[in-house]
């Protein structure tokens, strides 16, 4: 609403502006009570902005019948009602109509002016604040673009610790595993070797000696001696070792002894085969001497001819 006043030496500037407390005055509370009274406050700010560069004055140019109508043309509003807001601000003699004008007496709360040279300086202050504001808003942008980076760059470091030392973990770890592999791997070889050792051991001590067990001794005698009474094995005898079967057990005790064996498994072959050729002798010869079977007198015969022997 401003518009540029002529002067030569330093261009002036006018615009309307609303006075302090002007919707407490006594005037402007009647206006605006009367019919239509909000749009007449708002005809009367066109009126006065069309004047502000006349210091308050209309003339009356005869364009049209009356002033009213003349008014209404220039800022563009219902004739009828620029005629009644003349008539009520008339009426508050806050304009005077005469015949070749009017002139409205409060122009001069209402308008506002400065200098152009005064203006440029302002608008020129405000270009300034305006680009300070703009570049303290960029730099908080790059400070808090700076922040996200850093704190990004800060997780990342710590992703990057976390996983070296996973990685010094792991690497640890399978160095472990690789220490309990090996050293499995060498307690496995060395029990493979042992066991050769004892499988050697065993070999060439039996094949030497070729002891038999207890058991092995009465499984041969009864395969053998199926002519005489078979043994109970070796179970059995345990259980009634002071009862029954005493004589029998004492008898493979000393036959077949836990430590330093002496008669060999062909020597027990060679005996029970010889004893099932002369089984009815061998029957009777066991009742006489009061064994419970025939094992027991053949295992009794076999260590008196072996004493003899080694005496």
């Amino acid at each position: 609403m401003a518009n540029k006043k002529e002067d030569k030496k330093d261009p002036r500037y006018n615009w309307i502006h609303i006075p302090e407390n002007y919707f407490d005055r006594v005037k402007t509370k009647i206006i605006r009570k009367t019919e239509n009274g909000n749009t007449k406050i708002v005809l009367y700010f066109k009126m006065l902005d069309a004047v502000k560069n006349t210091d308050g004055y209309y003339m009356f140019q005869r364009a049209t019948q009356s002033i009213s109508e003349e008014i209404a043309i220039q800022i563009n509003e219902d004739a009828e009602l620029v005629k009644a807001t003349l008539d009520t601000l008339s009426n508050l003699e806050l304009v005077e109509i005469e015949e070749d004008g009017c002139y409205f007496d409060e122009v001069n709360q209402f308008v506002g002016s400065l200098a152009e040279s005064t203006l440029r300086v302002q608008e020129y202050r405000a270009r300034e604040k305006a680009k300070k504001a703009r570049e303290a808003k960029q730099k908080n942008n790059m400070m808090k673009q700076d922040n996200i980076t850093k704190e990004t760059n800060s997780n990342n470091a710590k992703q990057d610790d976390v996983t070296n030392e996973t990685e010094c973990n792991n690497s640890m770890l399978q160095g472990k595993q690789t220490k309990v592999t090996s050293e499995t791997e060498c307690n496995i070889e060395k029990e493979r070797e042992e066991d050769k050792e004892i499988d050697k051991y065993i070999n060439n001590n039996c094949a030497k000696s070729s002891y038999p067990e207890a058991q092995e001794v009465i499984d041969m005698y009864n395969n053998t001696c199926t002519s005489l009474t078979l043994s109970p094995n070796i179970e059995v005898i345990g259980e009634q070792w002071d009862g029954k079967y005493k004589g029998l057990y004492e008898a493979i005790n000393k036959c077949i002894p836990l430590t330093n064996p002496t008669i060999t498994t062909n020597e027990f072959k060679t005996t029970f085969e010889t004893a099932e050729g002369m089984s009815e002798q061998i029957k009777k010869s066991s009742k006489e001497d009061g064994c419970t079977n025939e094992l027991e007198f053949i295992l009794n015969r076999m260590l008196k001819t072996k004493e003899k022997v080694t005496a």
